[in-house]
């Protein structure tokens, strides 16, 4: 059944503008009609994002990621999903906005955004020099943590009310193969692998 529903969830793209019912500055989200089970994202602004819809299990029933252009429109067809509640996430660069949708008697609803602002940190390797660069709007305590490739933790510390964050680590003389940084903020967390060699 989880296969119909990704199949049968198509997006199109229109170039059109549309009147928002839940919105942020960047996206508006609505009801293409009121007795109808389709929604439509406008674009307020180009940007990577990554849409996502899952079922009240939290099971993924549909997922794309690319590049959406601004005055743009995507409608997303949910005439395939029984009457229930749903949840649809968008990630933007710096944003992770939610909307709870519920299907009654074949009509969708959408509820306003639930917005939170996520940290996307930076590695980057370089001569022997790895360099985390991190934005912290919130500005929460972000903790970091490194293993090595046996899941020996390496480093550990707590940075807190730290707007920005750039740290350099050498990783030139670690026997260590590879690294995994783990960063974790409130209900957030980030983890990344780099290869040392």
């Amino acid at each position: 059944m989880k296969n119909l529903f990704k199949i049968s969830l198509i997006a199109t793209v229109l170039f059109s503008n549309a009147g928002a019912y839940a919105n942020n500055d960047d996206l508006s989200l609505k009801v293409k009609n009121e007795k109808e089970k389709i929604i439509r994202l406008s674009i307020n602004q180009t940007q990577d994002m990554e849409v996502t819809f899952y079922d009240v299990d939290n099971d993924i029933l549909y997922q794309k990621k690319g590049q959406v252009l601004a005055g743009s429109s995507k409608i997303y067809n949910l005439t395939a999903f029984p009457d229930g509640d749903y949840v649809m996430k968008l990630e933007t660069g710096s944003k992770l906005i939610e909307y709870q949708i519920n299907i009654k008697n074949d009509i969708a609803s959408v509820s306003m955004p639930s917005i939170k602002e996520v940290f996307k940190p930076i590695l980057t390797k370089k001569n022997g020099l790895v360099t985390l660069n991190l934005d912290n709007k919130s500005q929460n305590p972000v903790e970091l943590i490194i293993f090595d490739e046996f899941n020996n933790e390496l480093y550990t510390k707590v940075y807190k009310d730290s707007a920005k964050l750039s740290q350099k680590f050498n990783v030139g003389k670690t026997s260590a193969k590879k690294l995994t940084f783990i960063l974790k903020s409130e209900d957030q967390d980030f983890n990344k692998t780099i290869d040392i060699n």
